[in-house]
């Protein structure tokens, strides 16, 4: 991550915080501002509009909310950090591996990235995948699927659902060999 040169003339903004009607509210203001853009760039390893493969999502604008103090009320800009989409994206990569060990590798990155997020549904899928990891990663060597019989089982199962019931197999046979023709 790289760091920031702090670039802040102290005595400017403290002219400026004079300047208010309660100036030691808005320094405290912008001293909470800073503390949450700090705390923002590192938990998502960049600063805003920095690129970096080490980032661990990404910020996607701000938030109003209201603090009550004892020196008054602030209304403060919260940062809004987004995670679902760097996961999508990181899934993306792994989804385009192009042999076994690097979709292992990729997959065991996700995982352990997405397991300390707070996404639930995540957290669910990534105990799936842990279940079923070399069956998972076995499929990038092997171009194999299941995905006709899936869907033939289906156009099956539609059928005998639209048909009410059947009451004579072998016409119910007939119909199904009709359709996959």
């Amino acid at each position: 991550m790289a760091y920031r040169k702090d670039i802040t003339n102290l005595s400017e903004l403290l002219w400026k915080c004079m300047a208010q009607p309660d100036p030691m509210l808005s320094m405290l203001e912008w001293l909470c501002a800073q503390l949450m853009e700090a705390e923002v760039s590192s938990k998502l390893s960049a600063e805003k509009n920095e690129r970096a493969d080490e980032r661990s999502g990404y910020r996607c604008g701000y938030r109003p909310r209201r603090l009550d103090t004892r020196m008054g009320t602030m209304y403060l800009m919260v940062p809004k950090v987004r995670q679902a989409y760097l996961r999508k994206v990181e899934f993306e990569k792994v989804m385009n591996s192009g042999s076994k060990d690097e979709a292992k590798r990729r997959l065991s990155k996700w995982i352990v990235l997405t397991q300390n997020s707070s996404i639930k549904e995540y957290q669910t899928c990534c105990n799936t995948f842990i279940k079923w990891f070399d069956e998972i990663t076995e499929s990038f060597d092997h171009n194999i699927t299941n995905g006709y019989t899936e869907g033939v089982n289906n156009k099956i199962k539609v059928l005998k659902r639209v048909s009410f019931g059947v009451q004579n197999f072998s016409r119910f046979r007939n119909r199904i060999l009709h359709m996959m023709a």
